[in-house]
């Protein structure tokens, strides 16, 4: 056996050892109520992008994980319309309460040195927001998402919907 032989042995060992340790994620989808048409995507502390939900009617939506996608190097470099994840989470909530949600995080930070106890469960914070959002963590590298971790993303709208989530578990 040759190099390239032993090199691509080594290759398919560790991909075999990637996807036998893979753990599906938690959270297939966010539920977020929206009163607005406008969604906002973000991760703490950065702006975030404000997206239009089109045929909006007020009501409970809900955000796949598969909605989530790799932004292109030219949509990277140009920084328009895309989300910078540093910490591996999206917060998804109606834009017109984000004055709201970042107030709430700032306190909570300040009273416990720890705001990111909301990924857990985002639903026991929704009163002190003023309504309900949440959030979606990245499951990482080979689970089949574009959305494994720190990087630069979008969020396909088309994908949203009022229904259940309906999602595809790949690896």
């Amino acid at each position: 056996m040759g190099l390239l032989s032993k090199l691509f042995g080594r290759k398919n060992k560790i991909e075999s050892q990637i996807h036998h340790h893979y753990q599906p994620p938690e959270k297939l989808c966010a539920t977020v109520e929206l009163k607005s048409p406008y969604l906002l995507a973000f991760d703490l502390p950065a702006e975030g992008v404000k997206y239009k939900i089109s045929d909006f009617e007020p009501g409970i939506y809900k955000i796949p994980l598969e909605s989530i996608i790799k932004a292109s190097d030219s949509e990277q470099s140009s920084g328009i319309d895309v989300i910078d994840v540093d910490t591996g989470v999206i917060y998804f909530i109606d834009a017109d309460f984000e004055e709201n949600f970042r107030k709430f995080e700032t306190q909570l930070f300040e009273e416990t040195g720890d705001s990111y106890v909301m990924t857990e469960n985002p639903e026991n914070y929704s009163d002190n927001v003023g309504i309900k959002f949440d959030c979606l963590m990245a499951p990482g590298i080979g689970s089949g998402y574009d959305f494994v971790g720190d990087g630069t993303y979008k969020l396909d709208v088309s994908k949203i919907t009022t229904n259940s989530c309906r999602t595809k578990l790949t690896n």
